[in-house]
């Protein structure tokens, strides 16, 4: 093998490595934490937009099964117990109608919520419980921008009924962004210190 074979053969291979690698990258960066919204608790109910994939786990160890219905008990028994002795809960994909018309925001089939359900105050420091409790700030109410830098937990709703999601530098605190927990009420977004 000459110098020019080795040279043709070191870039063939680094052209692939890079092209690799690329597709790797936009592979993976297609789902993020902020596109899953939990549901239910275990034994609760996980009302959902449907057709959607549910995740049932304790966030180290979980399973998936695919539901066509707009509902679906969070339990061992739907979906086997994927962390045996834990505590786990339900949570579902998000998709969003802005990039696939087929998405779930914006339509009016949301269920209420079930999760945390009249155990959380807001906007007095206590919102939240076990390690986060007390480090919820509200950021904004309903229908304005919850401004703030890098990549925070955001729940969004009312005292017994929110959605929680993570997103970067700020979102806007309105149903578009975050579909809508508890129908009829104001709501406010509080971030994660």
């Amino acid at each position: 093998m000459n110098t020019a074979s080795i040279a043709t053969n070191l870039s063939r291979i680094m052209l692939f490595l890079a092209f690799a690698a690329g597709i790797y990258t936009m592979d993976t960066g297609t789902a993020s934490a902020q596109e899953v919204q939990l549901c239910a608790r275990e034994g609760g109910v996980c009302r959902i937009p449907y057709p959607t994939e549910v995740i049932y786990g304790n966030g180290r160890r979980v399973t998936s099964r695919f539901i066509n219905q707009p509902e679906v008990r969070c339990s061992n028994s739907v979906f086997g117990d994927p962390a045996r002795g834990a505590g786990k809960a339900c949570s579902y994909v998000v998709r969003d109608e802005g990039r696939n018309r087929g998405g779930y925001r914006g339509r009016d089939d949301y269920g209420r919520n079930d999760y945390g359900r009249g155990r959380h105050d807001y906007g007095n420091g206590g919102y939240g419980r076990g390690r986060d409790r007390g480090q919820w700030q509200q950021c904004a109410r309903e229908g304005q921008y919850c401004d703030f830098s890098g990549r925070k937990r955001v729940r969004y709703g009312t005292t017994d009924r929110y959605v929680e999601r993570e997103f970067r530098n700020g979102v806007r605190c309105d149903n578009r962004a975050f579909g809508d927990p508890d129908r009829g009420t104001a709501k406010g977004c509080y971030v994660l210190n």
